[in-house]
């Protein structure tokens, strides 16, 4: 992963996820991960 080989050359690493970081971005997130909402169309 990026992370690991940015950590490796001797630099500090923040990783983020997008949507997440408040309980609201948590539950969105859960949302669009989960395969049974694939049923969902594009204009939802």
């Amino acid at each position: 992963m990026l992370e690991t080989l940015i950590k490796e050359q001797g630099f500090d690493v923040l990783v983020t996820r997008e949507p997440g970081g408040t309980a609201t971005g948590e539950r969105v997130r859960a949302i669009l991960l989960d395969k049974e909402e694939q049923k969902m169309t594009a204009m939802t």
